[in-house]
């Protein structure tokens, strides 16, 4: 038969239990909502590439259209062997 003690025991362990639950699932919210990180080179490569886009565009029309040149593609990666 359980006494008094074993009861507080028991009370205190399940208090514990719902601390760690509570903890736990605290932890997991706090992982999963994080922000991304802002990238400090994030802005600057895009402003690079609006810049080359520019050049480019007025190259093309300084010296003309370049002929379209199908690009090389490499078949080692669409074979499959199991």
């Amino acid at each position: 038969m359980p006494n008094w003690i074993d009861e507080q025991a028991q009370k205190q362990r399940f208090e514990d239990m719902v601390r760690t639950a509570q903890h736990d699932q605290l932890a997991n919210l706090a992982l999963t909502t994080r922000m991304p990180r802002m990238r400090f080179y994030r802005p600057l490569l895009a402003q690079l590439g609006r810049w080359l886009e520019i050049y480019g565009y007025r190259l093309q029309i300084r010296y003309g259209a370049t002929p379209d040149v199908a690009i090389a593609t490499d078949s080692r990666g669409n074979t499959s062997r199991c």
